[in-house]
């Protein structure tokens, strides 16, 4: 498909065809579930390690399973918190490993 006629669902197609701001984001955030570049298991192990870094709890507690289900493992996401909060700060890990050792 060339660039005139991005796929429906994708950050170019969002980007080309617009609409209202919150059109324009809940679009965008639904593009990136159809992300073709990074599988399932690779787009959770990134938001597990971003959510960690930031240190959001509920979300920890929603994509933790999520990358479970998607085939990443324990040992991966743990490996994930680490790299990001090595860069972002501890607490994140202090929130999400428990989180993940103690629930799933």
């Amino acid at each position: 498909m060339n660039d005139a006629n991005p796929k429906p669902g994708t950050v170019a197609y969002v980007s080309k065809n617009g609409g209202t701001p919150g059109q324009i984001f809940a679009q965008f955030v639904g593009s990136l579930a159809t992300d073709t570049v990074l599988t399932p298991r690779e787009r959770e192990l990134v938001y597990i390690g971003i959510h960690a870094a930031l240190n959001l709890e509920n979300s920890l507690r929603a994509h933790i399973p999520r990358a479970l289900q998607a085939g990443a493992t324990k040992e991966e996401l743990a490996a994930a918190m680490m790299i990001a909060v090595a860069n972002g700060g501890v607490n994140g890990a202090l929130i999400g490993l428990p989180i993940l050792f103690e629930e799933y």
